[in-house]
């Protein structure tokens, strides 16, 4: 993964899906902001940042937010092929 960077934040982590990923960043300076956020993120923007203090809880959101997109995903999936 190359290094990449959002709001001060370098990303350390990455799932991609099929149109966008979820993300989540490091805050690399001691700042009052917390040192962690996970961001969606589609062709190149960040969006819906949650902004963590614990790395632990961070990557439990980041696979979080992951799992309820591709739970909302299959219910559309399954909505689509009942109106076939």
């Amino acid at each position: 993964m190359n290094k990449r960077t959002n709001q001060g934040y370098t990303i350390i982590a990455a799932i991609t899906l099929p149109e966008h990923e979820y993300v989540l960043g490091e805050k690399q300076e001691q700042t009052r902001e917390p040192k962690y956020v996970t961001w969606c993120c589609v062709n190149g923007t960040y969006y819906y940042g949650h902004y963590i203090d614990d790395k632990n809880v961070a990557l439990r959101d980041l696979y979080e937010r992951v799992n309820r997109e591709i739970a909302y995903r299959i219910d559309r999936l399954n909505e689509k092929i009942k109106g076939e």
